[in-house]
C-alpha cells in the first residue's frame, strides 16, 4: 500500500497536479484505463495514420501525436484527450519502421537482463517483482518525453537499488 500511495505521489508531482478529491479520482482511473483501453489501439492508430502521412504538423511534438491520434480513434469527440501508448508508437511515427525496430532490439537487450535476474532470483521477493511490473508498465504506457523518462527511470533506479541492497556491506557500529 505504501508503495501503491508513493507511486500515486509521484505521478502526481511529475504530471504537475494539486492533490484533491477530482486529482485522486483521475489517478485511480487514468493509468488502468491507459494500460488496458487506448494502448494497443492508440499504436495501431499511430502505424496507420503514419503510413498514410495523415499527421499535421511537427511530429516531434509528443503533444501533436497524442492529441490527433485521440482525434483518429474518437472523431466525433470535441474532448481534448490523449492517446497513450508504449514509446515505440511515438518512435515509429517520428523515426520510421528501421529505427523502431532497433529501439525495440536496443529495449529488450537492456530489459532481459533485468528479467532473468528477478527471475533467477533463490527466493520470490515480490517488493522486486512489483518494481519490475511498474518499470514495465511505465514503459507501456510512456511517451518520449522528459516527464516520462523521469518516472521510467526513477522506476528502474528503485529497481536496481532493491535489487542491489543484499549486497551491500554495512559496517558494524559496535565495533
Amino acid at each position: 500500500m505504501v508503495a501503491l500511495i508513493g507511486l500515486l505521489t509521484i505521478y502526481t508531482v511529475t504530471k504537475g497536479k494539486t492533490l484533491n478529491k477530482e486529482t485522486l479520482a483521475y489517478l485511480m482511473e487514468s493509468p488502468p484505463r491507459r494500460f488496458f483501453v487506448t494502448q494497443g489501439s492508440a499504436f495501431i492508430t499511430r502505424i496507420s495514420m503514419a503510413r498514410r502521412d495523415l499527421y499535421q504538423g511537427d511530429v516531434h511534438d509528443y503533444q501533436l501525436i497524442k492529441r490527433e491520434t485521440f482525434q483518429a480513434i474518437y472523431p466525433n469527440t470535441n474532448d481534448r484527450g490523449a492517446a497513450p501508448t508504449m514509446f515505440l508508437g511515438d518512435m515509429h511515427v517520428r523515426y520510421g519502421m528501421v529505427l523502431t525496430c532497433i529501439g525495440y532490439i536496443g529495449f529488450l537487450v537492456f530489459s532481459l537482463p533485468f528479467i532473468k535476474g528477478v527471475d533467477n532470483m533463490p527466493e520470490r521477493k515480490l517488493h522486486i517483482w512489483w518494481s519490475l511490473f511498474i518499470y514495465f508498465f511505465l514503459l507501456g504506457v510512456a511517451e518520449v518525453s522528459y516527464t516520462s523518462s523521469l518516472r521510467i527511470l526513477l522506476a528502474l533506479f528503485n529497481l536496481m537499488f532493491l535489487v542491489a541492497v543484499p549486497y551491500f556491506r554495512i559496517a558494524n557500529a559496535n565495533k
